[in-house]
């Protein structure tokens, strides 16, 4: 919502002339030609801006008396003359109907600018805005074109006023107030000016002027307090009395409103009520005495571009004049060599066709073209004009409004290459440095377009790794161009990391690929591509049209700085990096020295055992390095390999039963005393043999009731060669050894007894080494264990050193079958942790058969006669534990014996060797 305040009283002068907007009013002095127009009717003038100046103090101010008259100086106007239309502002400018005349200081260096020029252009324009803030016209403010004099530093303006009241018929000044008035007093449109009311004190002084606030959207709104004005809306009757409450300003002093009236009983008949109208004016001052000049440059135009790139020519036009231009014909050639059209060509900036017209605005002065194409398989040349003719605006010097780029703009043609790169079996990374292009010369040239050069050429070559990410650690050696040449060379080195990693082979990290076929490589490209270009400022002159102090027109001879450009050829470096790959085989190769055996062999007292020991998972490692620029190997890196190798061997044990002294050779002393009939108990410590001749037929005859002791004794030696993790005691030789211990019987089918009622057999065994509560089998043991350590090296120098039986078991030696594994991809594995020893146990086992001393077993005098069997022997056993589980090892029905013949019993024995 817009407010309009107005304070300003002016004295106007009225003069008596009319004319109309149809034409435009040229006034003729002495020397000097004016030519008024119009903003809004007239165009804006082709011709060079002189100044410009705002003047927003110009106004028109009347009062209305109760005596029912307008009175505006000397100029009374009666209402009766008005028809009593009082709110009609046509009839108000009908009753006027002359000239307002302002006068209007100039700045004195503005003035003295324009009393040297002969021919001028004035544009008139309003500073008026309304309530959206936007310019009223200056045709709203007057009927006709105004006529205009400079003369004593003034600018003395004349033209016929409008004037502006609210026109809402349906709302009057009454009814705003609520009371009857005896006039229709008019109400200003605040967008154009403001009503006036003379402030009286209720006892009848004057206390001055104060201006209105009216809201056209609402009426009946009061003067915000902020602003210290009146309202319609606060006027409380046709007697002028304000309402209670508020204070306004009439010039610096506050007033409160319970103190006073408009008017001294005069407003009922329209008395104390003024009008204001405000024509805030804006000059502008235009000649065609300075020469009107359009310039063409060419901002930017390379010297050479690489074929297929695009290619920018930018071109500035300036104009000297402060004004817009409108229509400025222009045009484009871009050619090849040979004179063909380029096609493609985009044309943007200020001009977006190949030809055409352009405007050129005041406020910069200028209009930026640009040309955009793909530079061809040719040389091109590019021309462009403007204004070419001259006559759009009208030029006479027309030297720089047509410019070409001279010689070609030459066309640089791409250049690839392509190689390799190889990533060995056993790298993890290779640092590389090698020219671009295989070293080949990237040059660019730059052809002088005119005048001189003007510093270094600057720039350099772009090298794009976007597309080759295998290139890690990418660097290049220098690219930048600072230097004072015309032909530059570059040869760049790039530096850069090819990793095994990035081909998703990374055994660093365990992440293994396995090929199907490991000769053929895995294989990716890094491309590098690159362009760039070089630019040169130069500095050259051209003649321009101006005038001199004097105001005089004159040629001048200006220096501008331009650029030119030259493009390195684009292009590629395509290199394929190649990655082999192999990571060792799941499955080994069989080994002829690996065919093991699990069986038992038997052959008299012995046995050989044969199994496979357990299983040994064993990580293991192998080497790879890194490659350096030089192609040396550097950091070698232990690296797990991906398969575990299990260690497994031919474990072993040898069983051997033997007699340390048999049954005979204990025996043999008491039956020799029986032979010779020798009598007495200490002839017969074991047993008493029959002395009957008729009886010494028999090997071992004896009567019944004697005393006859169980003898013998054996060994069993028992040796295991194991293959273990630990050096540790085994628990398999521990339970052989039980076994064995378990599986000896020592038996007889002869009847013993221990009080001559009750008798057994003799059955002795481990867990059951007595009879009738008398020890008669005594077990011992003897232990030994001797363990070797299998040796395995991680250095590859010292691989050979290895223990046979680990290398049967990794890849990559002639042991496992697998040496063409490190030929052919550089591939050896070595033991990571962990150890193997071989261990060997051997235990001898002693079985004692023979009582306690003093202790004496005798036989059951019932006993019938006949052949009775005393006997040594081994059960066969099955092992049912550990590696060796489900051997079966085979017994001996007997180790010794011997056959006893019972004949009769002691007591009929005729010749007692004992009593």
């Amino acid at each position: 919502m817009k407010k309009f305040i107005c304070i300003s009283i002016l004295a106007i002068f009225i003069y008596s002339f009319t004319f109309h907007y149809g034409y435009q009013r040229t006034i003729y002095a002495e020397n000097q030609t004016i030519e008024v127009v119009l903003d809004g009717i007239d165009a804006k003038p082709l011709a060079k801006k002189i100044g410009e100046f705002n003047y927003e103090d110009n106004s028109i101010e009347m009062w209305h008396f109760s005596g029912k008259y307008w009175k505006y100086k000397n100029l009374i106007i009666y209402d009766k003359d008005l028809d009593n239309l009082l709110r009609s502002s046509e009839s108000l400018e009908k009753a006027i109907n002359e000239e307002i005349a302002f006068e209007i200081p100039i700045e004195q260096n503005l003035y003295n600018k324009i009393q040297k020029l002969k021919n001028i252009k004035i544009m008139c324009s309003s500073n008026l805005k309304n309530k959206y803030f936007e310019n009223i016209p200056i045709v709203d403010l007057f009927y006709d074109r105004p006529v205009i004099e400079l003369k004593d530093a003034k600018l003395h303006f004349k033209a016929r006023p409008k004037l502006h009241f609210y026109k809402n018929e349906t709302i009057t000044f009454q009814d705003i107030i609520g009371d009857i008035l005896n006039v229709h007093i008019p109400i200003v449109d605040p967008d154009y000016g403001c009503n006036l009311y003379a402030i009286w004190g209720r006892y009848g002084t004057s206390l001055g002027a104060t201006a209105s606030y009216f809201d056209k959207s609402d009426p009946f709104a009061w003067a915000p307090p902020d602003t210290f004005l009146i309202a319609p809306a606060q006027i409380k009757n046709g007697d002028g009395h304000l309402h209670d409450g508020f204070t306004f300003k009439t010039g610096d002093i506050l007033r409160k409103s319970e103190d006073c009236s408009v008017g001294y009983g005069t407003f009922r008949d329209g008395g104390a009520v003024g009008i204001i109208f405000r024509y805030p004016l804006k000059f502008t001052f235009y000649s065609e005495d300075y020469p009107i000049d359009l310039s063409a440059q060419f901002e930017t135009l390379p010297s050479s571009v690489a074929e297929g790139d695009p290619v920018q020519v930018c071109v500035t036009v300036k104009s000297d004049l402060e004004i817009d231009l409108e229509n400025v014909p222009f045009k484009w050639e871009i050619t090849r060599s040979n004179g063909t059209p380029v096609y493609g060509v985009k044309y943007s900036g200020n001009g977006t066709s190949k030809e055409g017209t352009v405007n050129i605005p005041k406020e910069t002065q200028q209009a930026v073209f640009y040309a955009d194409f793909i530079m061809p398989d040719s040389d091109i040349k590019i021309k462009f004009s403007i204004n070419a003719d001259g006559t759009s605006p009208i030029e006479e010097f027309l030297e720089n409004n047509s410019i070409d780029s001279g010689e070609s703009v030459k066309v640089v043609h791409a250049i690839h290459y392509e190689g390799k790169f190889d990533l060995d079996y056993n790298v993890l990374s290779r640092d590389i440095s090698f020219p671009l292009i295989n070293g080949d010369e990237i040059r660019a040239e730059l052809n002088l377009p005119r005048g001189q050069w003007v510093g270094n050429a600057t720039g350099g070559l772009n090298i794009d790794n976007s597309l080759a990410t295998l290139y890690n650690n990418f660097s290049t050696s220098s690219t930048s161009v600072n230097t004072n040449r015309e032909v530059i060379i570059l040869k760049p080195i790039i530096n850069a990391t090819l990793k095994r990693s990035d081909f998703g082979d990374n055994p660093l990290t365990k992440k293994y690929i396995n090929l199907d076929n490991p000769y053929e490589p895995l294989t990716k490209t890094a491309k590098l591509t690159f362009d760039g270009s070089v630019t040169r400022n130069y500095r050259y002159s051209y003649e321009k049209p101006t005038i001199d102090e004097f105001g005089n027109p004159i040629v001048k001879t200006i220096s501008e700085t331009a650029s030119t450009s030259a493009s390195f050829p684009s292009g590629s470096d395509v290199r394929e990096i190649r990655v082999f790959t192999y990571n060792g085989r799941e499955t080994m190769p069989p080994v002829s020295s690996r065919n093991f055996k699990t069986t038992v062999e038997s052959s008299g007292l012995k046995r050989n055992l044969f199994w496979v020991s357990d299983p040994y998972k064993f990580d293991v490692i192998r080497w790879m390095c890194h490659i350096d620029a030089a192609n040396n190997p550097y950091n070698w890196t232990k690296v797990d390999g991906q398969y575990q190798r299990t260690f497994t061997q031919q474990n072993t044990a040898t069983v051997t039963w033997s007699v340390k002294n048999s049954m005979a050779s204990l025996y043999n002393y008491d039956r020799e005393n029986a032979r010779k009939m020798n009598y007495g108990k200490e002839y017969y410590l074991n047993a008493v043999f029959a002395s009957d001749r008729t009886l010494q037929k028999y090997d071992w005859p004896i009567r019944s009731g004697y005393y006859f002791n169980p003898l013998g004794e054996y060994t069993c030696t028992v040796t295991t060669v194991q293959f273990k993790d630990t050096p540790n005691s085994t628990d398999e030789h521990r339970e052989l050894v039980e076994k064995l211990k378990n599986s000896f019987h020592y038996t007889s089918n002869m009847l013993y007894t221990s009080d001559g009622k009750n008798y057994q057999t003799l059955d002795l065994h481990n867990g059951n080494d007595k009879i009738f509560g008398m020890d008669m089998l005594d077990i011992t043991t003897n232990y030994s264990k001797k363990e070797t350590k299998l040796e395995y090296y991680q250095d590859s120098a010292d691989a050979d050193k290895t223990h046979q039986y680990f290398k049967e078991i990794l890849e990559g030696y002639r042991e496992s079958n697998t040496e063409d594994s490190r030929t052919n991809f550089k591939y050896r594995e070595y033991i990571k942790q962990g150890n193997i020893y071989k261990v060997e146990e051997t235990t001898i086992i002693t079985f004692r058969v023979a009582p306690q001393k003093n202790q004496k077993l005798y036989t059951y005098i019932n006993m019938k006669d006949g052949e009775y069997l005393i006997n040594a022997r081994i059960d066969s056993f099955t092992l049912n534990n550990y590696a060796y589980k489900g051997l079966t090892v085979s017994g001996l029905p007997s180790i010794d014996s011997i056959t006893v013949n019972v004949k009769g019993t002691l007591y009929d024995d005729q010749n007692a060797v004992i009593h």
